[in-house]
Parts: structure tokens; C-alpha cells; sequence
């Protein structure tokens, strides 16, 4: 802790100097560093893992990287600086493929839900729900078949998982979410190495 505190001291950012009681010490805890993806929580990787975006590296303090939430964001937005050794992140690469796989458990399960009540009479609006998920489902079974080996282990970059979703025209999703400003995502990769994190507001 002696250490954070001495590359604290007197800190300056592009706003200025920080008041010591804007400046706040995590040690092997993400929550304030990391944003999860939209609807992370419906679309879990293998092991429970949840989806994040990579946060944007802004510039360097001494030798250690800054990063914001999101680097487009206003400029009250907390920065990070992340204490490792050496260059290692506590994070790994989400890929396209697992991306997709996590999606297509998701639709799985709400086909199944839709399923308990296909005996009963549920209308012409449940059939259509139904539809529209085994649509998705189809759509992203073809994504991932017609997937390269080199294109499924690419890191996945997302603007909005709603339209990988239920997106008409599945090809070429990836690169039109990168184009729309998606950004990276990442998983916590637990006991890959120690790190403290100081956040600056």
C-alpha cells in the first residue's frame, strides 16, 4: 500500500490536481474498473464467467497504464490506474465463437421455457415468439458454421449484442459492430495475476 500511496502523491491528470478524496484504492477487485456488456447477465460464458468491455487505455502515469470505462465518454469519467506485475492484466479475451455459444444457450433456454406452455393455448403472439427465437437460433448455428477457424477465435468487438442477436443478415456482423464503435470484451481471468487498482474521480 506504502507504494500506491508514493505513486499517488501529488498525481496529476488531465483535469488537474486530485484531491485525496477523489482517489480510491482496490486491491484484486474490478467492479469499478471494468463495464459489463449490455445484457451480460443473459449471455454467461462457459463457467459462469460474465462479459466486460475492455476498458480504453488513455495515456500512462510512471510507467503504468491509465484506463477509462469508456474513452468516449465525458471527462467525469473515473480513470484507472492498474498496478500489475509486469504487464500482465487480470483479463482474457472473449472470442467470437464463445460469444456466439453463450447466445445460442440463451435462445436454447427461452425456446425451452416457451416450450411448457406449447400444450396449452398460448396464441398467435406465443408462436410467433417461438418463431422468432428458432430464427435466431438458426441464424447463429449458420454464423458459427460458416465461421473460419481464424474468424471464431477472433476477440469479439460489440456495439449493441442485441443486433448480433437478431440481426437478418448475420454476415459480417462482427466487423459492422466494430464499425458502429463496439469495443473489445473481456472476462476476469481469476489468479492470472495480482493487481491493485487506483481510481481517480
Amino acid at each position: 500500500m506504502k507504494l500506491i500511496i508514493a505513486i499517488c502523491a501529488g498525481l496529476m491528470l488531465w483535469s488537474g490536481a486530485v484531491a485525496q478524496e477523489d482517489v480510491q484504492y482496490h486491491s484484486n477487485a474490478l467492479q469499478e474498473f471494468l463495464e459489463p456488456m449490455a445484457r451480460s447477465n443473459d449471455f454467461p460464458l462457459a463457467g459462469g464467467h460474465f462479459l466486460f468491455y475492455m476498458p480504453e487505455r488513455v495515456g500512462e502515469y510512471r510507467g503504468y497504464p491509465v484506463f477509462r470505462k469508456n474513452a468516449d465518454t465525458a471527462a467525469a469519467t473515473p480513470y484507472s490506474i492498474l498496478i500489475t506485475d509486469g504487464d500482465c492484466l487480470p483479463l482474457d479475451p472473449v472470442t467470437r465463437e464463445e460469444l456466439l455459444f453463450a447466445m445460442e444457450i440463451f435462445v436454447q433456454g427461452q425456446l425451452d421455457r416457451l416450450s411448457m406452455f406449447r400444450k396449452a393455448s398460448i396464441g398467435t403472439s406465443g408462436e410467433t415468439l417461438v418463431q422468432k427465437y428458432e430464427d435466431a437460433l438458426r441464424r447463429l448455428t449458420h454464423l458459427l458454421e460458416t465461421m473460419t477457424p481464424a474468424e471464431r477465435n477472433m476477440q469479439a468487438v460489440v456495439f449493441d449484442p442485441t443486433e448480433i442477436l437478431w440481426t437478418k443478415k448475420p454476415e459480417g456482423i462482427f466487423e459492422a459492430q466494430e464499425k458502429k464503435g463496439g469495443r473489445p470484451l473481456v472476462r476476469i481471468a481469476a489468479g492470472k495475476c495480482g493487481f491493485v487498482q487506483v481510481l481517480i474521480r
